[in-house]
């Protein structure tokens, strides 16, 4: 292989991974020139979000209004979300975390205040995603 194939082969692998880093959520930005320190830079707003017992329950629960008003992701301004179960986080963009949660029925908490949508976590691993594992850190 000569080093202008393998540069061809490099540059459709980096737009490979800049496609699938914006359809998670992330904003990505190519390198400029000839011997750049990195590859692709990412840039994301990220709100962290816990449902210790998703991993229990198989569903992570995703508050919308609280109190009767649009809260948790209904007013969020961020790129991206990170639902943490515990030992797993995933990484996904929100505006793709709204239209799917909006295809899912409305729930209450049992306190009555807040209501927000269950999502599968066997459906959040399908959609464009990083997934990394927190191991015992947040337990």
């Amino acid at each position: 292989m000569s080093f202008e194939r393998d540069l061809q082969k490099g540059a459709v692998a980096e737009l490979a991974v800049r496609r699938w880093a914006d359809s998670a959520g992330f904003y990505s930005q190519a390198s400029v020139g000839r011997n750049p320190a990195w590859d692709v830079l990412l840039r994301a707003s990220i709100e962290v979000k816990t449902d210790f017992r998703a991993s229990t329950t198989g569903y992570f629960f995703i508050e919308t209004h609280s109190h009767g008003k649009p809260s948790g992701i209904s007013i969020s301004q961020a790129t991206t979300y990170a639902l943490c179960t515990g030992t797993d986080g995933y990484f996904v963009g929100v505006e793709l975390l709204k239209s799917f949660l909006g295809q899912l029925a409305e729930r209450y908490v049992a306190d009555g205040q807040k209501t927000g949508r269950l999502l599968p976590i066997r459906v959040l691993k399908t959609l464009p995603h990083l997934a990394v594992n927190l191991g015992a850190q947040l337990e």
